[in-house]
């Protein structure tokens, strides 16, 4: 295949430019269905092509004509990306169509440059390892090829085109809508979860608590339903519930499974329940809007309204592809006054249905009083318990501090079964040997005259 493939490479490279210009340009269009306009010579502003709008989709490309010897300005060719965004300012995505090789150097700089301005980049080249794009392109509709680039290379197409079968439904699909920029998304919302678990000062930002102190176990358990539940929901539309008593780590149990899974994660949007009271339109629209400018925010580039059309394509993502967004709401016992039930039934329907995957986190007697076990809900919704340390837990909990449960008294013991009281008791156990009973009210005074000083609480007080 490689005579072949060089062959066809010599001919695409022999063409004159506007030849080549033409040819993919009209193969994009017969790629993903939708017409481009070329633009005029001397004008393009950072393109060749443009869908200028047609079927809602906004795609340019950037032609480039090159041999094998011609070298890669990726200084001008940011240039053209900073220079096509600023011009159209909804843009999905700059497509570089290269008749050569593009360095994974410079292709890196490209895709971190359209980063930067949330812009996807796509490479479309001739690369010498691996299955070539571009040739793929022109396998894709040999006759398309062969009109712009003569019958020997359209032979060649014909030849080539069941060995790029895989690579043309690839590129399909990098093309579509739903699909363009979901890499980028996914992987920055996954690099802010990883900052929310390592970094005390985003974690109080988000949670108003550190999530993943130094020492810590995992919640096996309650991670094992959570595991359950992202394979095989009990429907497609069940929300997963971790719910528990207060201080048992829901949060941080449920930020640990996510770290866990992380591979099997789309876009992952971790929302604190005190974000909520802005959301004033619980119906689909304030839902679209209200993922867009978490997108906003994610991304701190374009503006909100550029990320609600993106919200929009990307729930256009068909099931089969799995869910585009998991979205955690954290906490929601502590926004009694917003209706949970309402927002959870608009995401169990049409567009948000199998798209959007939903987790949250409440107190028990919230999940069982107030949201009454979500029964209003036409699909139930799945639980994951978080309890106290087990003995299990506790033992390893304590091992990491050099403790063990014999060296520990009862009450104490007891105590640092919870894991908000844990590393408390931990500090603090030394100086309770010979108090009496331990309790919670007792903990916080100690902690409190440690945190006020001495003068601020006497034992009496």
């Amino acid at each position: 295949m490689r005579a072949e493939l060089e062959e066809l490479q010599a001919l695409v490279q022999k063409a004159g430019t506007d030849v080549f210009e033409d040819g993919v340009t009209e193969l994009f269009s017969s790629l993903i269905g939708t017409t481009f306009a070329i633009a005029k010579s001397g004008s393009q502003h950072g393109t060749d092509a443009s869908t200028a709008g047609r079927q809602g989709r906004s795609l340019l490309i950037e032609c480039k004509r090159y041999r094998d010897s011609t070298p890669l300005d990726e200084r001008s060719l940011r240039g053209e990306i900073d220079e096509a965004q600023e011009r159209t300012p909804g843009l999905e995505a700059w497509i570089l169509a290269s008749s050569r090789s593009v360095p994974d150097q410079v292709e890196t700089g490209l895709y971190n440059s359209g980063l930067r301005d949330g812009v996807p980049v796509l490479v479309v080249d001739w690369k010498t390892t691996g299955t070539p794009a571009l040739p793929a392109l022109l396998a894709w509709d040999p006759s398309t090829t062969e009109k712009h680039f003569g019958a020997r290379a359209g032979a060649l197409a014909t030849l080539l085109a069941p060995s790029f079968i895989v690579k043309i439904a690839e590129l399909q699909r990098e093309l579509e809508a739903w699909q363009i920029g979901f890499g980028a998304l996914r992987t920055r919302s996954l690099a802010l979860l990883h900052k929310v678990r390592t970094d005390r000062h985003e974690s109080a930002l988000t949670f108003n608590q550190a999530v993943k102190g130094p020492h810590f176990v995992r919640r096996t358990g309650a991670g094992r339903k959570m595991a359950a539940w992202l394979a095989s929901p009990s429907a497609k539309g069940s929300p997963l519930c971790v719910i528990g008593s207060e201080g048992v780590g829901k949060t941080w149990a449920t930020i640990d499974w996510l770290e866990q899974v992380e591979d099997q994660l789309p876009i992952t949007l971790v929302v604190p329940s005190s974000a909520m009271p802005g959301l004033t339109k619980i119906n689909k629209t304030g839902l679209t809007q209200f993922l867009g400018e978490r997108l906003h925010e994610l991304t701190r580039v374009r503006d909100a309204a550029h990320w609600r059309g993106r919200a929009d394509q990307l729930l256009l993502r068909p099931p089969s592809e799995g869910a585009a967004f998991v979205v955690v709401f954290d906490g929601v016992n502590q926004e009694p006054l917003f209706d949970w039930t309402t927002l959870l039934k608009v995401l169990q329907a049409e567009p948000f249905r199998e798209r959007v995957r939903v987790v949250l986190s409440t107190r028990q007697t919230y999940f069982d009083n107030e949201l009454r076990q979500l029964k209003a809900l036409v699909d139930r919704p799945d639980q994951a318990e978080v309890d106290k340390f087990n003995d299990a837990e506790l033992d390893a909990m304590l091992q990491q501090h050099g403790l063990s449960r014999a060296s520990m008294r009862l009450d104490l013991l007891e105590q640092a079964r919870t894991p908000r009281l844990f590393s408390l008791v931990v500090r603090l156990h030394d100086r309770l040997k010979d108090v009496g009973q331990i309790t919670v009210q007792r903990l916080l005074f100690e902690h409190g005259r440690d945190t006020l000083g001495d003068r601020a609480w006497s034992d009496a007080q």
